[in-house]
Order: structure tokens, then C-alpha cells, then sequence
């Protein structure tokens, strides 16, 4: 029987299994090329993916040396952190009926460490010691008790850290205790007994004095071979600016410290009456590692007024001549001739005047602060009329404390590089216990990282006051002060 089907020639047939052919290897060749591209996008998906949790990983856990390598070419190495130990010393006065909140607040630091100018630093060789090991003793080439002015306290003279979580550190405080702990001195700040309005009275002297006995003790501190009068006694100077600057030349006249920087403050008549009476007296001072009583010889008092505060700066000017001119009645006024005392006087009138404000200034002088940060404040400054356009100096015309400044900079936008804004918010995270209301705060306060703009704890608004130079801490006139002292 005959079949139905068409047979093609043998090289028809052979052409149609070709073309079958070729469609089936073009086919198989896009499949294989559709999951290769597929593959491939997944591939760098993941690899992405990965690599950025991978760096996410290890900023978050690397260590604080790594963060410092992160940021170190954005911070200035001159407004490097200063960290100090918080203390509380239990002080029993009997005259007093409630003793429930006078301990004494202290928070110092120990010349230890130097930096580089990279802002990198090393550990000095100085034994090690803790407060309750009174085994070693630390060589230092004495103590400069720092004295806070109304409204402050000794939280705002040194960077927040584990050994002070309550600590601030506001730009001009900080630099006065970069400046003392570069001379090879202790740097001990005190709080005033009236933590509600942080001025200093007539009874904290007592205080004060108990403080420095009782960190000496605690530390078996001993002078080192830097002391100019190469002695064994603990050269104790005292600092302090307006109320604090008063209670240094208080402690002064009481035989606390036998030397004081006074900024920005005039004496009392009554006061400066008693640091003259003083010459003709014999002064109990601390000697190292026992109760020696010797007789000072030389103290010096060291006035550093802002010459813009005008009515202080004159009345200022007024002690000195006051001092002046009682100088020779008061040397021949001595009669015991064991007493070779005298008092030595310098009034500085120079220092602590206006600083311009630029973007070098900024950026070496507020903790935190970048250079593109500091050029947005200056630029929105001087749009804004409150720095001198006209004569290029570069300095403030509109009073900082007084100004809507602030207002202007929150209206502004800044990028903060991600690995600076990380080290900020973990600064402020390592501090927060100075504030419960931190969460609460206005979203600026994180924006703009450590140079937080809230009035009282903002070292930028601390820059800006002393640029303004009215009547405010002046670090310019500590190493003046020093080497006075030191002669």
C-alpha cells in the first residue's frame, strides 16, 4: 500500500535540519548569556552589599585611634580634647548646719601627656598613681587651681569623657588648661559651695584650701626639678576669671597660693588692703611630704582686664596704682628683717583684647570644628553685618551674647562628613548623662556635632564671646601670667 507522505529530497531534508539546528544553538546561547548577565548583576549586588557593611563594621567597632586617623585631617590639631578626672571631696565644716551638699566638686588632669602638632600624642614617663595610692609619688612642677566665674563651673574647663561624663569643655576654658598643662603643672578646677548661681563667697577659701591639701595627700604630689626655685615647696598658682578672679586673689591674701592671675575683675578696697597687710606676716605654706612652715618671700598678682569691659578695666587700673603707690611705704613698713617679702604687680592691658574672626580662628579654636564649617559661620557672619565688612578686620561689630547669631546658623544647611558626625554623636553620647532632656533637644544640637549652639555649653558661642572681648576667660594672658610667676 502506497503511504500519504511527502518525501522531500535528501538535500532538502538535510537544509531543514540545519536551519533547525542553528535556532536551537542561537536559543540555547541567549539563555545562556540571559543568566550570565543575571548572574552577573546579582553578583555585584552582593559584592556591594557586602563590602559596605563590611566598612560599616569596621568604623563601628574600631577603636578610638582609628577615629582620630578618620577625622585627623579635618580637626585642627589645636583644639585637640583635653580630658580630665572628676572628684568629690568629703568636707566636714562644723560651723555649717547642713553639710548634706558641700562636698567639694573637683575635676583636674595631670601634665602626662604631650601632643604632636599632627595632634597625636605620647605618655611622658611620670609614675602612675590612683587616689588611693598614696605608695607613688608625682613629680609636677606645681598646681594651677582653676576658678570659674558666676554661672560656670569646673565641668566646663575640660572634654567630656568616661573619668567626667559630666564634663563640657568649652573652647576658651579649654585652651587656659592646654596652656597649664604644656608649663608641667596640674591643672585642678574647683566648684564654688553656691552651685545655683556659681559665684564664689568668703567661705569657700576654706574650701578650696581643704581641696588642694587633700589632692596633695591623695597623690603624695612633690615638685620635680622644673621648679624655678628648685625647692621642695609646691608652687600652687590660682586663676580665675571675674567672681573666680576675685577669689583667687582671696586665696592669695590667705596664704593658698602665693601667686594669682585675675582676669577681667577688680579687687575690693578691702581686699587689696589685706594682700599688702600680708607682706609683713608670716605665710603657712604647703611643703611636699610634711608640714614645714616657711616664710614666702616673693608673691606676684597679674591683672588682665578687657580693655572694652572699660568700667572694670578702669577700676582695674585703679588697683594697680593703688598698689603702686603703697609699695615703698609698704616695704618700710617691715621691721622684722627675717621678712624679705614683697609684693610684685603687673597690670596687662595688651592680651585679652579683640580677636578677628576667621576661619583659622574658628576652626583652632571650637572642638569639632571643620574648615568648611568654619567658613559657613564666617561667610553668614559677615552677610549678616555682625563682622566688619568695610575694614577687613575681621572683627565682630555686633555683641555674640547679645545677637541673634545663632538663628542666622540654624537657617543655614552644613554637610558634616559622615566619619566626624559619628565621633560627635559618640562624644555626646559618652556625656549625655549631663542632661536627661538630650533626646528632647532641638535637632541643631545634633546637626551641628560638638560645637552645639545651646547657650551655656556651646564652645562655638564660647569663641565668639572672647572674640568680642568683653568679659570673658582669657587665654592669652596665661603664659604671660606663667612665666611672671616663674621668674
Amino acid at each position: 500500500m502506497a503511504s500519504s507522505r511527502l518525501l522531500l529530497p535528501s538535500s532538502a531534508r538535510r537544509w531543514r535540519c540545519s536551519i533547525s539546528f542553528l535556532m536551537r544553538f542561537f536559543l540555547l546561547v541567549n539563555i545562556c548569556l540571559f543568566f550570565s548577565v543575571c548572574f552577573s548583576f546579582y553578583h555585584y549586588i552582593f559584592y556591594f552589599h557586602n563590602n559596605s557593611n563590611e566598612k560599616s563594621a569596621i568604623w563601628s567597632f574600631s577603636d578610638k585611634q582609628h577615629a582620630q586617623q578618620s577625622t585627623s585631617s579635618l580637626l585642627s590639631p589645636a583644639a585637640y580634647p583635653v580630658y580630665g578626672t572628676h572628684v568629690q571631696f568629703e568636707y566636714n565644716n562644723h560651723n555649717i548646719k547642713n553639710n548634706k551638699d558641700m562636698n567639694i566638686s573637683a575635676v583636674y588632669a595631670l601634665p602626662y601627656i604631650n601632643y604632636d602638632r599632627e595632634g597625636n600624642f605620647t605618655m611622658n614617663t611620670y609614675p602612675s598613681t590612683t587616689a588611693s595610692d598614696t605608695s607613688m609619688s608625682i613629680s609636677i612642677k606645681g598646681i594651677v587651681i582653676l576658678l570659674h566665674a558666676c554661672t560656670h563651673n569646673a565641668f566646663k574647663f575640660f572634654s567630656p569623657s568616661h573619668s567626667c561624663p559630666n564634663c563640657i569643655g568649652l573652647s576658651e576654658e579649654l585652651q587656659m588648661v592646654r596652656n597649664v598643662l604644656n608649663r608641667g603643672y596640674v591643672a585642678l578646677a574647683i566648684t564654688c559651695s553656691n552651685v545655683k548661681s556659681g559665684c564664689w563667697d568668703d567661705g569657700d577659701v576654706n574650701r578650696v584650701r581643704y581641696a588642694v591639701d587633700e589632692f596633695i595627700r591623695r597623690h603624695s604630689i612633690r615638685t620635680s626639678q622644673n621648679n624655678p626655685n628648685n625647692d621642695n615647696k609646691i608652687l600652687v598658682r590660682a586663676i580665675g576669671a571675674s567672681s573666680g578672679g576675685s577669689m583667687a586673689a582671696k586665696i592669695m591674701a590667705e596664704g593658698v597660693v602665693d601667686s594669682a592671675l585675675v582676669m577681667v575683675m577688680s579687687l575690693r578696697t578691702q581686699l587689696v588692703d589685706k594682700l599688702m597687710q600680708q607682706t609683713s606676716k608670716q605665710d603657712n605654706t604647703i611643703k611636699a611630704n610634711d608640714n614645714i612652715t616657711t616664710t614666702t618671700t616673693i608673691r606676684r598678682l597679674y591683672f588682665a582686664p578687657m580693655t572694652k569691659d572699660k568700667g572694670t578695666a578702669k577700676r582695674v587700673r585703679e588697683n594697680y596704682n593703688y598698689f603702686m603707690e603703697n609699695q615703698k611705704k609698704l616695704q618700710l613698713s617691715k621691721n622684722n628683717e627675717n621678712h624679705s617679702f614683697r609684693l610684685e604687680v603687673i597690670l596687662d592691658e595688651d592680651s585679652c583684647r579683640s580677636l578677628p574672626v576667621t576661619v583659622e580662628y574658628l576652626w583652632n579654636r571650637v572642638p569639632g570644628m571643620t574648615t568648611e564649617a568654619s567658613k559657613l559661620i564666617v561667610d553668614t557672619l559677615i552677610k549678616a553685618n555682625h563682622i566688619d565688612p568695610i575694614n577687613s578686620n575681621s572683627l565682630l561689630i555686633v555683641d555674640p551674647t547679645k545677637s541673634t547669631w545663632r538663628d542666622l546658623l540654624k537657617a543655614k544647611e552644613i554637610i558634616i562628613p559622615k566619619p566626624l558626625l559619628q565621633s560627635s554623636l559618640n562624644i555626646r553620647s559618652s556625656s549625655s548623662s549631663r542632661n536627661n532632656n538630650d533626646n528632647k533637644k532641638d535637632e541643631h544640637n545634633i546637626l551641628w556635632g560638638t560645637f552645639d549652639l545651646t547657650p551655656g555649653i556651646s564652645p562655638l558661642a564660647k569663641a565668639l564671646h572672647r572674640a568680642w572681648a568683653m568679659h570673658e576667660y582669657c587665654s592669652e594672658s596665661v603664659n604671660p601670667a606663667l612665666d611672671f610667676f616663674e621668674q
